[in-house]
């Protein structure tokens, strides 16, 4: 995921990985994982029409 790859752009040296790094990592991962499952709801609500065709 782009959220990975982007956090760990701050990482420099196996030490940086610290708790508050994995922990705001996790808080990242949670609001991506939660934003994937609103917009896949959304599209199949929006979609009905769209599926029946």
């Amino acid at each position: 995921m782009m959220s990975t790859s982007m956090s760990l752009l701050a990482v420099e040296k196996l030490s940086d990985l610290s708790l508050t790094f994995v922990t705001g990592w996790l808080q990242i991962m949670v609001a991506t994982i939660c934003k994937h499952i609103f917009n896949g709801g959304l599209n199949q609500l929006s979609d009905v029409e769209i599926d029946k065709a």
